[in-house]
């Protein structure tokens, strides 16, 4: 299976030192990102580029989502028709 990746928004969190447990600095977009794959592999995929996955670690990512800046759900991958 062929897939792109879309790219994500993530909050990121800082653990400053202080009692805070953690403070969200905001949202940023995520161009590049290593996922490990159901099939042991850990794969680095960057925003706009087509990667051979096989069907079962493809399945996986297409489960991706996120909430966009409207609250709308997003894909993180999308598959390639061949």
């Amino acid at each position: 299976m062929k897939v792109i990746f879309n790219g994500s928004v993530e909050k990121k969190t800082s653990s400053g030192g202080c009692n805070c447990k953690g403070k969200v600095s905001g949202a940023t977009y995520v161009r590049t990102k290593t996922y490990i794959l159901p099939s042991g592999q850990s794969k680095t995929f960057y925003v706009g580029k087509t990667e051979d996955v096989s069907e079962q670690d493809g399945k996986f990512l297409l489960g991706y989502v996120y909430k966009d800046a409207n609250g709308d759900l997003r894909q993180v991958f999308t598959k390639v028709e061949e």
